[in-house]
């Protein structure tokens, strides 16, 4: 929720895709996002067929705005997380794993920061412990 007015649901490529693109939904969240708030919207960051989920969606769900972000967005997005884990490193924290790419959750903190004058972050988690794998989710 940014301020008190407009929501923004942010969707990788297959949530993008399932949210709208006719495929079943079982996120209830995905298509409820913003239900009675006209200024509801849903941001995309995932390159791979961007424009075509977009169009889709704006399709699908003619009460929700929807938004992809661009690929230099994205990616001065993923320079800057680089930047930090090498500077989290020097200042001596660390080791970190490899990571391929940054998650849904960091393109929206970073898409906010972008938007917004103000940005609180509360109540963020990783994936829970029955996920875990070995991908760059689990640390």
């Amino acid at each position: 929720n940014v301020g008190g007015r407009t929501t923004f649901r942010m969707l990788n490529r297959a949530d993008g895709a399932k949210a709208c693109c006719g495929q079943v939904v079982q996120d209830r969240q995905l298509v409820s996002a913003g239900r009675g708030n006209a200024s509801a919207a849903f941001l995309f960051w995932h390159p791979a067929h961007i424009e075509i989920i977009s169009e889709y969606c704006r399709r699908r769900h003619r009460h929700l705005p929807s938004y992809g972000l661009s690929r230099p967005a994205t990616r001065s997005m993923v320079t800057a997380v680089n930047g930090l884990r090498r500077e989290l490193l020097r200042l001596g924290f660390g080791p970190f794993n490899n990571w391929r790419q940054l998650t849904s959750g960091g393109h929206g903190i970073f898409a906010m920061l972008a938007m917004c004058d103000q940005v609180s972050l509360y109540g963020f988690t990783t994936w829970p412990l029955s996920t875990r794998g070995g991908d760059q989710y689990a640390g």
